[in-house]
């Protein structure tokens, strides 16, 4: 009696896991171990090992822990653009092969189909590719061999970022290029430059930057030229695996530029854009500024983090020379106090690199003030005004000469200097307010006497040589007597 209940237990237990079998046949997922990297997409290697196991690509699924979900990446706008090329590989030793696949999607992670899509079977015959172009990013895909072996496999969408650590560069100088954070752990960019109207530049050997293939590696590192070893003059390759550009090399003149990077693959895309300024040094400053205020200069550049050297003239060094370092925008604000300092025009000259700027500032008291044309011509006679609160004349010294008085009447001063047979050029006019002097016109002012006074007010004035032009007659006959007419523009 046991033993027939025993064959009965037996019999429904067979009966009950034939019906399990036949209404629920093994979905089971071989292992993906790896895949490899091409500038198309690659390969995607299993084994041929049946495991009853990953019934849903869901990580959360117990059964498909320590089983393998691939990636593969499509492409730069949505599902509908670009798309790795995708071989599989059994890597059985009965096999080890490339194998006939049927992959189907697109499924959601809990392994049900995706809503409001078809399902989708796609038959790969051994060795040939599977075009994840077109394919549900975000969405999962079975894949099957002719044996029953297969797995899941996931569809990302690529993505990848650039970034120049400097978004301004000066003419001639280099500037690198990283990729930040990508997808693909390797495969092949095409890089193009374009200028601003959209044109692909050239580089010094007149080849034509556009869609240059680079190798990339380990996701970030740019590696070398895909089309070989031969150098592209312009572009090449830092220690730290970024891309270097040389725009001497590049036709970068001054100007605004995009730098694309296209995945050979996918088709993906990112671009950065940068600007090359010409190599230019600008100071501004206020020409006069009142003793006891400070002089202010305001450094423009194409300098960008650069040290430069500010160097006041006719002080001593530790006060007159500042180093500084310009922004990375090739800028600085710089003061100069005028506690200590004389009255009187100091020559400031500004140095970066190769490159040099003089400006002229003078320092006055408060509430004086000299008015002189910025140039006249050499027998010009040059009227100057000015107003003082103090003294009873005004001296006129010009280059350390004197040149004549004005009497100060209700704080006002005039005078009319005569430049006949003066030299041409810049000439530095100097105002001191006395009660009396002993001078005589044409007498050198020594600078002992000039600190002692205190210059009041100066100025500077660019004297130019009289126009000269002839007129002869277009044409004279043998023996004729000829005249020539000349004149003298003052």
């Amino acid at each position: 009696m046991r033993l027939k209940n025993l064959i009965g237990v037996v019999a429904v237990f067979i009966l009950i896991m034939t019906l399990v079998l036949v209404l629920f046949p093994s979905t089971a997922s071989a292992h993906f171990y790896n895949r490899t990297w091409t500038p198309t997409g690659g390969t995607l290697n299993y084994s041929g090992e049946i495991v009853a196991s990953g019934t849903t690509p869901g990580a959360e699924d117990e059964s498909n822990a320590g089983y393998i979900i691939l990636l593969v990446y499509n492409g730069k706008s949505g599902d509908e653009t670009g798309g790795e090329k995708i071989k599989f590989f059994n890597l059985t030793l009965t096999k080890n092969d490339f194998a006939n696949v049927r992959v189907e999607g697109p499924y959601t992670k809990s392994g049900s189909q995706y809503p409001g899509y078809d399902l989708e079977v796609d038959e790969v015959p051994a060795g040939e590719e599977w075009d994840v172009e077109g394919k549900k990013s975000d969405s999962y895909y079975r894949v099957e061999d002719e044996y029953n072996n297969g797995g899941w496999l996931q569809v990302v969408k690529q993505t990848f970022n650039l970034e120049l650590k400097k978004k301004k560069v000066q003419e001639g100088k280099t500037f690198n290029l990283k990729m930040k954070s990508n997808g693909r752990l390797e495969g092949v960019m095409k890089l193009t430059i374009e200028d601003s109207d959209g044109y692909s530049i050239m580089n010094a050997d007149r080849k034509d930057i556009y869609k240059i293939q680079v190798n990339y590696g380990e996701k970030n590192d740019f590696v070398s030229f895909a089309d070989g070893p031969e150098p592209i003059r312009g572009i090449n390759f830092t220690a730290d695996k970024k891309l270097v550009f040389n725009a001497s090399e590049l036709d970068m003149g001054a100007g605004k530029y995009t730098i694309i990077l296209e995945d050979y693959a996918t088709g993906a895309e990112d671009e950065v854009k940068i600007e090359v300024e010409e190599r230019y040094l600008d100071v501004e400053c206020d020409e006069e500024v009142v003793m006891g205020s400070d002089i202010v200069l305001i450094i423009k550049s194409s300098f960008y983090e650069e040290h430069a050297t500010v160097t006041v003239e006719d002080i001593p060094e530790e006060e007159g020379i500042h180093k500084i370092t310009l922004d990375e925008e090739g800028k600085k604000k710089v003061k100069i106090p005028t506690e200590s300092r004389d009255y009187g025009t100091y020559k400031i000259l500004v140095e970066v690199s190769d490159m040099e700027k003089t400006v002229y500032v003078k320092i006055k008291r408060e509430g004086s003030s000299l008015e002189v044309p910025d140039n006249a011509t050499v027998g010009d006679i040059i009227h100057i005004k000015g107003s003082s609160d103090f003294g009873d004349l005004a001296v006129f010294v010009i280059d350390d000469v004197f040149k004549g008085e004005a009497r100060i009447s209700d704080d006002k001063f005039e005078w009319d200097w005569d430049t006949s047979g003066e030299l041409d050029g810049y000439r530095e006019i100097e105002v001191f307010m006395v009660d009396a002097h002993d001078f005589s016109v044409g007498d050198r002012v020594s600078d002992e006497w000039q600190k002692a006074k205190d210059v009041y007010a100066s100025a500077t004035i660019f004297l130019l040589l009289p126009a000269f032009s002839m007129t002869v007659p277009e044409g004279i006959a043998e023996g004729d007597d000829v005249v020539i007419l000349s004149l003298i523009h003052i």
